[in-house]
């Protein structure tokens, strides 16, 4: 039994708000992530310029710097300050632009495989008569 494209739909739906609720912190820390290190970049090389005799190796190192450690050291800190809402302020809006899309994406995939499938199909049984 076929599925209508409203089953379709809701599958689509459901199966990317679990997956972005799933990644979402990531995604966040990820975010944190990169915004710190360009931050970080920005002071660094400020204080780079007035430093000249420094090595590049040293510099380096010093712009790299940062306030965390990796992903999981950020998602604890962001833990740590705001609790489980820290970790998902902000997905309400995502979830609307991905779970719509998916589900849209979903379900013309499924309609198209089906129809495509049926006419593959129905040309193969014409042809064997």
């Amino acid at each position: 039994p076929e599925l209508s494209g409203v089953e379709y739909f809701l599958l689509g739906a459901v199966a990317k708000l679990i997956a972005t609720l799933v990644t979402y912190p990531i995604q966040i820390a990820q975010t944190r992530l990169r915004a710190n290190r360009k931050k970080n970049q920005t002071a660094r090389k400020k204080e780079n310029n007035e430093i000249a005799e420094k090595t590049t190796e040293n510099k380096d190192k010093e712009v790299n710097a940062g306030k965390y450690s990796g992903t999981f050291d950020c998602l604890l800190d962001i833990y740590k300050r705001d609790g489980i809402q820290g970790l998902y302020r902000g997905v309400d809006a995502k979830i609307m632009q991905t779970c719509l899309n998916a589900a849209f994406m979903f379900t013309a995939y499924e309609k198209i495989y089906a129809a495509i499938f049926r006419l593959f199909f129905q040309r193969k049984k014409t042809l064997k008569s």
